[in-house]
C-alpha cells in the first residue's frame, strides 16, 4: 500500500514537473479541456452522487499553455472533490477574463466551487501540503492538490483557496494568457526538487502519517 502511494505521488509530481523550462505553445481553450475532464470522470461523479456543471462563457479567451497539463489540472481537482464531497453535493466550474491592470497581463480567472462541508481556517492554510486531507481518511493524501499547485505555477499563475466550515470550498486559479511573457520567481524544477529532498516529507510518507 505504501509503495502504491509513493508511486502515485511521483507520477503526479512527474506530470507537473515534466520539461518545466519548455515554452508553453499550445493554444488552449479551457472550456474544451474542462468538458473533457468532467466527461472522463462522469461515471465516478454519478456513482458518488455529485453533480458537476461547467459555466465557462463561450467567449472565454484561449491561452498559451500545455494542454495536457491543464487537462490534468482539472482532472486532479475533480479527483480531490470526488474523495472529499458527500453524496448530493454540487461542483461548479466557472471562469471569466481579467483585463491587463497594475502591471499584470491579461489572464483568465477560474473558480472551482463546491457546496461541501468546507474547511476550517487552519485547514485552508495547509491545503497544498501533500499530507493534508479534506476527509478523515489517512489513505487520501493531498498530493492531487500539491500537483495542481505545480501545474499552475508552471503556467505563471496562482491558485488559492477560500472556504468556511459548512459553506463549501472554492479554488481560485489565475492563469495569464501568455505565461511565456513573464518569468516565475522560482523555477518549478527548483520547487519540485525542494519538495522531493524534504526529509520530513518522506519520513511522514513512509510512516503513513
Amino acid at each position: 500500500a505504501q509503495l502504491r502511494r509513493i508511486t502515485g505521488m511521483l507520477s503526479d509530481l512527474g506530470m507537473a514537473s515534466h520539461q518545466p523550462l519548455s515554452p508553453l505553445e499550445d493554444c488552449v481553450r479551457l472550456q474544451e479541456v474542462a468538458v473533457q475532464a468532467v466527461e472522463q470522470a462522469r461515471e465516478a461523479l454519478e456513482t458518488n452522487g455529485i453533480e458537476a456543471v461547467i459555466e465557462l462563457p463561450a467567449d472565454l479567451p484561449a491561452l498559451r499553455g500545455d494542454e495536457t497539463k491543464l487537462r490534468r489540472l482539472f482532472e486532479l481537482l475533480i479527483k480531490d472533490e470526488l474523495v472529499s464531497l458527500p453524496a448530493g453535493s454540487r461542483l461548479a466550474i466557472r471562469g471569466r477574463a481579467l483585463p491587463a491592470a497594475r502591471g499584470q497581463q491579461e489572464a483568465v480567472l477560474l473558480e472551482v466551487e463546491d457546496n461541501g462541508p468546507g474547511l476550517s481556517p487552519e485547514a485552508v492554510r495547509s491545503v497544498f501540503d501533500p499530507f493534508f486531507t479534506r476527509v478523515d481518511n489517512p489513505q487520501e493524501l493531498g498530493i492531487s492538490l500539491m500537483a495542481c499547485y505545480f501545474i499552475v505555477h508552471h503556467h505563471g499563475g496562482s491558485i488559492e483557496v477560500k472556504s468556511a466550515e459548512g459553506k463549501g470550498t472554492t479554488f481560485l486559479i489565475n492563469l495569464p494568457l501568455n505565461p511565456n511573457a513573464q518569468a516565475p520567481a522560482l523555477s518549478e524544477q527548483d520547487f519540485v526538487g525542494k519538495a522531493l529532498l524534504n526529509n520530513e516529507l518522506w519520513e511522514r510518507l513512509l510512516a503513513g502519517k
